[in-house]
């Protein structure tokens, strides 16, 4: 997805500020509280310190709600970010009443070696 001003990777504002969720959930009633967190360097960088600042985020957060767990959305990219988090600091995943992956390239994705396959034609063009 592509944001309005042209970027393929989006902050967590770009991504979710306008969304059904962030829109719709804090009026469904009580317990609905949304927010969405930016990924350093837009999750671009190194994905150990990616998760790492998600684990962060879980921790700080979910002693902030009612029921002592947060509900994590992910999207694309952002899921394994997520996973790892999960995996890698497992003291964590009480705190997290659910975990719904949206569009998740938990296995790679193909379409990113025809991206580097189109890379490396047109710069032999060039």
């Amino acid at each position: 997805m592509k944001s309005a001003n042209g970027r393929f990777f989006l902050s967590g504002a770009e991504s979710w500020s306008e969304g059904p969720y962030v829109l719709e959930l804090p009026s469904a009633g009580p317990g609905y509280d949304v927010c969405y967190i930016d990924l350093p360097s837009r999750s671009l960088t190194d994905a150990q310190a990616t998760s790492e600042w998600v684990a962060y985020n879980i921790k700080d957060l979910a002693p902030k709600s009612a029921t002592g767990q947060v509900a994590v959305i992910g999207h694309s990219q952002g899921n394994p970010n997520i996973q790892w988090a999960l995996d890698f600091w497992p003291a964590y995943r009480p705190l997290v009443s659910a975990f719904v992956a949206l569009a998740a390239d938990f296995h790679g994705r193909s379409l990113s070696l025809d991206f580097l396959r189109l890379s490396a034609d047109l710069s032999r063009m060039t």
